[in-house]
Order: C-alpha cells, then sequence, then structure tokens
C-alpha cells in the first residue's frame, strides 16, 4: 500500500472582453506625419496605430534598440530619415486610448471610472512655432529609435499613453553614425495591471482502490441456545448476549479482506487575477551605440506597489552590454526588486552566417516566498552561458544555466535547441535537455509557426507541444512520485 499526496489545481480567472484592442501588449508604434506648414521635424501629427503584439515578460527587452518600421516606397538614408514633406508615413509613438470592460472583477466599478475619466485627458500637441527658414527635412533617426525604446508594462492593459520626442536635426557637418545626436522620449502611461492572489488549500483526505479485493482468510459457525456460539451484540444502544437469553439461533461469519489503495490526501492550488490601477513615467536616450531608460510609477493594490528601475545597453568593437535593475516597495511573487544584465559578442562567418556567445543573469533580490502560510520556494534567479549558430535557414543553440550560484536559483541544466525556417512565413524548432536536475522539467518539445502573409503585422498561427514532468520526491516506502503529461497549444 503506498502513501502519497495528490495535488489538484484549480485556477480562477478573471476575464476581460477588450471593446477596442489598442494595448500595452501591442507595441508598435502609430504612423507620424509632418504637416505642410511645419518647420520642424519634431512636429508630429499620428493617426491610429497598428498591431504587433510584444512579448510577454517581467523584465526589460534586451534587445530594444528597434529600427523604425518604414514604408515600402520610402527612401532613407543610414543617417537620416529624408521627409520632404508629401505626407510618408514613418514609425513613431505619441498617444492611444483604449477601454476594457471586466465583467467579473472587484475593482470593475473603480476601473470603469478611471476608463471614462482617461477619455477627457489631453493630447499631446507640441508647442512648435513656424519661421522663415528653410525646411530641414533630415530628420535624426534617434527621434524615431527612442519612440520604439519606450519601456511598456507587462500583461496590463493600456488606458491612456502619451509622450514626447526630441532629437536635433542633421546639418551638413555630421557625416559618421557617431555624429548623429542622441535622441529622447519621454511619456506617461496609465493602465491597469494584474494582481494575483494565490492560496493553498486541504481538499479531501480518502483511499482510492488500485486493485481488486482477495480473500485472505475465512471463518464462521452458527448453533443455539445449547451450542458452543457465544456473542454479544449491540442495536439502538440495547446490549443482547448468549448468556442473558433463553432462547436463540445466532449465525457468525467473517471474512478478511486485503486490498491495494492508495492514500490520497489533496491540496488545491488557487489564483484569482484581479486587475488594479497602474501609472508609470518612463523615458529614455537613444544614442548610435547606448541607450539609458529610467521607469518610475506605482500600482494602486490593496499594498500599493512603487517601484524605481533603469537599464542601459551599450555595443563596443562588437561587444555588447547591457545591466539594468528595478526595486519595488511591498514586493510580491509577481512584482519583486532584481538586477539583471548580459555580456554577448558575436562573430560573423560569412555572408548567411555568424556564431555568437553570450552570458546573463538573473538575481531576484526580494521575492516573496509564502503563499499563506506555505512557503514555496519556486526559482527566479539564473546565470547561465549560451553559444549559436546561425547558418542560412538554420539555426543552433545550447544553453547551459548554473544552479546554485544565485540564491533561489534554477538547478544545473542543459538546453539544446535548434529551428529551420524553410520559407519566409513558415518556421519549425524544438529542444532537449540531456541535463535537468529540476523538480518541474521539460523533457523534449517542438512547435511550428506560421504567418499568413509576409507583413509587418500579419495574422500568426502556432502550435506548440512539449512533454512535461512532475517530480514529487518519494512516498514513506520508497517509490518515485513521478507523473508526466503531454501539452499542446495552439494559437
Amino acid at each position: 500500500m503506498s502513501n502519497f499526496s495528490k495535488f489538484t489545481a484549480t485556477l480562477t480567472k478573471n476575464f476581460a472582453a477588450v471593446c477596442t484592442i489598442l494595448t500595452t501588449a501591442y507595441s508598435n508604434p502609430v504612423l507620424a506625419k509632418t504637416p505642410k506648414w511645419s518647420t520642424s521635424a519634431t512636429d508630429l501629427q499620428t493617426t491610429a496605430p497598428s498591431l504587433n503584439k510584444k512579448p510577454k515578460n517581467s523584465t526589460p527587452d534586451p534587445d530594444y534598440i528597434i529600427p523604425p518600421r518604414i514604408a515600402a516606397d520610402e527612401k532613407i538614408s543610414p543617417l537620416t530619415t529624408s521627409l520632404p514633406l508629401n505626407d510618408i508615413p514613418i514609425s513613431h509613438l505619441i498617444k492611444w486610448q483604449f477601454n476594457t470592460s471586466f465583467f467579473d472583477d472587484e475593482n470593475r466599478g473603480l476601473n470603469t471610472a478611471i476608463q471614462t475619466a482617461a477619455q477627457f485627458l489631453p493630447d499631446v500637441i507640441p508647442d512648435l512655432k513656424g519661421s522663415e527658414n528653410a525646411v530641414n527635412s533630415n530628420i535624426n533617426r534617434h527621434l524615431f529609435l527612442a519612440a520604439n525604446n519606450t519601456r511598456l508594462p507587462s500583461s496590463s492593459f493600456t488606458i491612456y499613453s502619451a509622450g514626447v520626442g526630441r532629437a536635433k536635426s542633421l546639418t551638413p557637418d555630421v557625416t559618421s553614425l557617431r555624429q548623429v545626436p542622441k535622441g529622447n522620449y519621454h511619456s506617461i502611461w496609465l493602465g491597469l495591471s494584474p494582481n494575483i492572489d494565490r492560496s493553498i488549500n486541504e481538499g479531501r483526505t480518502f483511499y482510492d482502490p488500485t486493485g481488486p479485493q482477495l480473500a485472505i482468510a475465512s471463518a464462521g459457525a452458527e448453533g443455539g441456545a445449547e451450542s458452543n456460539v457465544e456473542l454479544e451484540s449491540a442495536v439502538n444502544q440495547d446490549t443482547f448476549s448468549t448468556a442473558n437469553l433463553q432462547d436463540f439461533y445466532a449465525q457468525v461469519y467473517l471474512s478478511f479482506l486485503q486490498q491495494d489503495a492508495n492514500f490520497v490526501r489533496e491540496s488545491i492550488y488557487r489564483e484569482e487575477t484581479s486587475y488594479y490601477p497602474h501609472v508609470s513615467f518612463t523615458g529614455n536616450w537613444t544614442g548610435t551605440q547606448d541607450v539609458f531608460r529610467y521607469y518610475t510609477g506605482a500600482i494602486a493594490s490593496e499594498e500599493v506597489k512603487f517601484y524605481l528601475g533603469g537599464d542601459s545597453k551599450s555595443t563596443v568593437n562588437g561587444w555588447s552590454f547591457r545591466a539594468g535593475g528595478i526595486g519595488y516597495l511591498n514586493p510580491d511573487r509577481d512584482y519583486y526588486s532584481q538586477l539583471f544584465g548580459n555580456v554577448a559578442k558575436r562573430f560573423r562567418i560569412s555572408k548567411n552566417a555568424n556564431f555568437s556567445l553570450s552570458t546573463f543573469f538573473n538575481y531576484a533580490i526580494d521575492r516573496d516566498t509564502r503563499i499563506g502560510d506555505i512557503i514555496n520556494n519556486s526559482p527566479a534567479s539564473e546565470l547561465a552561458a549560451r553559444a549559436r549558430l546561425n547558418w542560412g535557414i538554420t539555426s543552433v543553440g545550447v544553453t547551459y544555466y548554473f544552479g546554485h550560484i544565485l540564491p533561489n536559483s534554477f538547478e544545473d541544466r542543459l538546453l539544446l535547441d535548434f529551428s529551420i525556417r524553410p520559407l519566409k512565413t513558415v518556421s519549425f524548432s524544438g529542444y532537449v535537455p540531456p541535463v535537468d536536475e529540476t523538480s518541474n522539467r521539460s523533457l523534449y518539445g517542438g512547435s511550428l509557426t506560421w504567418r499568413l502573409n509576409n507583413k509587418n503585422n500579419s495574422p500568426t498561427l502556432s502550435l506548440s507541444w512539449k512533454n512535461q514532468e512532475y517530480d514529487y520526491g518519494q512516498d514513506p516506502f520508497g517509490n518515485n512520485l513521478i507523473i508526466t503529461d503531454n501539452r499542446v497549444v495552439g494559437k
């Protein structure tokens, strides 16, 4: 008979219906144009943004130096974006708004009121004056790159966002990329961010039979007052005994049975997600080889979470360096202070091939380790080294995660992955970890991605599959408690 605890996960989440789909999850900048009366390239008017889904992650995107998306018929020089006042569209970010309805959220009234009030917030209208001087149409590209480098809160819904970017237009004496002046962009963001309330409660305790009943012994007898049958019986609190009865007849038969069963003790893990108002101020200075960003704000949850952070990235002689950190007041399992960084170097082999080496780390400082009264030390820190070879349509990589170096870090893990893109719109990828000492691990997996057409913001279909293994240790009898399953996700 084995004895173990059964873990049953029950998830309860609140759902939102998006009335207009302009959210922070979609971070592609809006289109901008220069009015024909303007004498400055920084006076921009905006139209509606296009949609480009931003990856979900708790730390800033390491590749945040994003080149602007230029219209197909637009000609561009390496140093400038030329706008000859003919309404040519160029990627840029100024302002957007949207409304979201929450049908089952404890803050439904407050969130709806904030969204209603946000409709009356002003647009950003630069105060620029015209002059009789000739138009300088050599716009500094860093103006648009700085807007693209704006940090947006992850997994959140946007209510209002507005900002102003500035960059000096180029003059004839600028002849190299190093001489291009930096651009800057500063903005305010108002939206709703999730706060997850987790709990672990005791469920049922019962025996779960795993085999048939087997009789190991049987015995019985019957007889009356003159036999040697003796018994005692209690019925409705009345006691009867053959010693006190004059005329009786008794039949007594017993069978002893054996059956294998698991002793099951359920623990129910539940997540309940609520959305709270969130205001963020962010800005950055973007140059040819370096970017610096800052961000601060507050999430008005039951315990208000103030935060302050920054990160920078620079490129020197083919080496890429990135470092940053963020600190929270009242941290929890989702919003916590951390330091992060990486160093990378890429080596060019040929026109269609390159090899890269990199190392990166993330140190979770004050992540909450308790769920109710239970301590749950799920890993949040990591230190790893990676190598990758890109050759034509194929890519092969190897990553090793070093365990037991940073506190609360992942266990030792070696990951091999590959991908192939037979068509511009179709890609296959897969992975296998030859070494993985974590208790919750994926033994292998793969994915297929198909972009419906080869254009920016085209709809994408994806199908992923992975084999997952959960190791709960051993039961009191030394049996391994391992559960495996296969997960298939399509979207």
